[in-house]
C-alpha cells in the first residue's frame, strides 16, 4: 500500500480535486481506514469506477444498504464503496484472503491525508 504526505504525492492517477472530494465525503463517518484500490489507482477517471474501502465504527448498527447514505460524494463520481466496521472487515476478509493481499499490493491509503498526519 502506498502512503504519502500530500495528495499530489499519492501515486494515484485520480486528480487531486477528486481525492479531496472523496476525503470530504467520508468525514461524516470518521473512518479508521480509507483506501482507494482497483483500476482507478492507475487509470484515474478513465476507469469505470472508483473502488473505495471505508472502515468505520460509525457503521455499527447501520444496515449495509443504508451505510452509503452516511457519506457525501458528488453525484458525478461513480464510487463503488466497500463499507464495513473494522470487525466486519476482519471477519469477511481475513488477513490471508486474496482481497486483503490485493489491497496491500495495489492501493493508496488516504486516511493519513484526511487526518493531516
Amino acid at each position: 500500500m502506498v502512503e504519502c504526505d500530500t495528495i499530489s504525492e499519492t501515486n494515484c492517477a485520480l486528480p487531486d480535486e477528486v481525492l479531496e472530494e472523496i476525503i470530504a465525503g467520508v468525514r461524516p463517518v470518521c473512518p479508521t481506514r480509507l483506501v482507494v484500490f482497483g483500476s482507478a489507482v492507475e487509470l484515474g477517471l478513465k476507469s469505470n469506477d472508483i473502488d473505495l474501502l471505508i472502515l468505520s465504527d460509525d457503521f455499527r448498527g447501520v444496515q449495509f444498504d443504508m451505510r452509503r447514505s452516511l457519506l457525501r460524494f458528488p453525484e458525478d463520481l461513480f464510487i463503488d464503496s466497500w463499507l464495513y466496521t473494522p470487525t466486519e472487515f476482519d471477519k469477511t476478509h481475513p488477513e490471508d484472503s486474496q482481497f486483503r493481499r490485493r489491497l496491500e499490493e495495489e492501493s493508496v491509503d488516504l486516511l493519513h491525508l484526511m487526518r493531516g498526519d
